[in-house]
């Protein structure tokens, strides 16, 4: 009767290692389909095009302009999803190389295209929602000739080819070619994400908010000496609070005299 106990409990404890052994194969496998549906093992495509997606008509853009690190435009991606259709193509245009520009002067416009060919896609009411939270209408021409990127995009994942391969190949790419992109834009649709880098017209895509280097580092400066003096202000009593704590102050001393 123990023996066949201690061979009962072997085979429990052989099924446990089984299960464990095919629970860490099915996580390995959904691991890797997910690292494969991201487009890291990608061989993405770089080529200039005379026909590039989204831009190669005019466009009605809505945008936020932004100042400081790239990933934290992904805040302002969050908040247009819940402002317009899930259709609708988000994008982000990146004015700055953040291999030269100190992350905190980095500048960009996230935003989302609204119009094409002169015509809106949506019902005014988004266009008048988007104005009440911040957003800015400008219309952009089309572009005739522009470095082109395509890769698919599933969240994160996708996010770490995108900054850590696919542009790095662009670079690599501009560089052979002898071209120069004073920009580029990441177009967000359908499970792809289209990066552009307009070589035709590439100013059109300058948003009035844009700073020079030094008016940048200006308005930074004097917005943390406001807020230095705020604290300031905020840490020294006011002078009725002073008077109070000593009347308070004297107040104390004469009950103490009494007793």
């Amino acid at each position: 009767m123990r023996d066949m106990v201690t061979v009962i409990g072997a085979v429990y404890a052989m099924i446990e290692i089984a299960l464990a052994f095919l629970g860490l194969l099915l996580t390995l496998i959904a691991f890797i389909y997910k690292l494969q549906r991201s487009g890291l093992f990608d061989d993405v495509e770089i080529t200039v095009s005379d026909h590039p997606p989204i831009v190669c008509n005019s466009i009605t853009i809505f945008y936020k302009h932004r100042i400081g690190a790239y990933r934290h435009a992904v805040d302002v991606l969050k908040e247009l999803s819940e402002l317009v259709p899930p259709a609708a193509v988000a994008f982000g245009i990146y004015y700055d190389d953040p291999e030269v520009t100190k992350e905190h002067l980095l500048q960009s416009a996230i935003g989302v295209v609204y119009g094409e060919g002169g015509k809106d896609l949506y019902r005014s009411n988004y266009g008048e929602q988007l104005t009440r939270w911040g957003y800015e209408r400008m219309t952009i021409p089309a572009v005739k000739k522009a470095v082109v990127a395509t890769q698919r995009y599933e969240g994160f994942l996708s996010s770490i080819a995108l900054t850590q391969f696919t542009y790095s190949k662009i670079r690599s790419y501009l560089k052979r070619q002898n071209l120069h992109a004073p920009l580029y834009i990441d177009f967000f649709t359908n499970g792809k994400v289209h990066v552009v880098l307009p070589l035709d017209q590439p100013n059109e895509f300058f948003i009035p908010q844009l700073l020079s280097m030094e008016a940048l580092e200006t308005k930074l400066a004097r917005r943390k000496w406001d807020s230095d003096v705020e604290s300031e202000s905020c840490s020294d009593p006011e002078p009725d609070d002073v008077d109070d704590a000593q009347s308070s102050d004297s107040s104390q001393t004469e009950n103490r005299k009494d007793i």
